[in-house]
């Protein structure tokens, strides 16, 4: 489990999955600097998401106002997060195979 150190005391507790860690965070960063992406390719992708979850808005109000209160509340549970699930996977392969491939091979 991973542990991180509380700023005030310095004592070593274990990071709880809802809270932010600030070595997963350093990990994330790290992780996002070594894509070496064009600008373009960094707006197309900010791109892609902003139409995503307008899409997703869209579907949310559709099924909110066609179908029962369970339905809909099905859809917002389940739905909602396999097509949240399935675009962050289509984003990390779209993201993997743009990537610099020199900077791939040295790191690889």
């Amino acid at each position: 489990m991973e542990v991180e150190r509380e700023a005030a005391g310095g004592v070593d507790r274990p990071c709880r999955p809802w809270r932010r860690c600030r070595a997963t965070r350093r990990t994330l960063l790290a992780a996002a600097r070594e894509l070496q992406l064009t600008a373009g390719l960094w707006r197309r992708l900010n791109g892609w998401w902003v139409a995503f979850y307008a899409v997703l808005g869209a579907l949310n109000l559709a099924v909110a106002h066609y179908a029962s209160e369970r339905a809909w509340v099905a859809f917002k549970v389940f739905g909602l997060t396999a097509l949240t699930l399935a675009f962050v996977v289509g984003q990390v392969l779209w993201l993997h195979a743009r990537q610099n491939p020199a900077r791939a091979e040295s790191s690889g």
